[in-house]
């Protein structure tokens, strides 16, 4: 079977909803979360302050998430199955 310029068109048209709703459901919402983690936001007010990495800097020295983030690799390694 050969393809041709219109079966081509075709697999993209019906793909297309597929790759729309995906896009809508995955990829929005990870680049948006990716973008707020930028901002110090105030929820009272619903002000957002631009801080750059620092709020990963943050996370990164506080010795909770360091704990948090130690049990939940020893979680993964013992409990999901490779």
């Amino acid at each position: 079977m050969r393809f041709t310029t219109k079966t081509s068109i075709y697999g993209i048209l019906f793909i297309l909803p597929v790759l729309i709703i995906f896009g809508i459901c995955r990829i929005f919402p990870l680049f948006h979360s990716i973008y707020l983690s930028l901002f110090r936001i105030n929820f009272a007010s619903g002000m957002k302050t631009f801080v750059g990495l620092g709020n990963y800097r943050e996370v990164l020295h506080d010795s909770v998430a360091l704990v948090a983030f130690k049990n939940t690799l020893m979680f993964v390694i013992m409990i999901v199955p490779i």
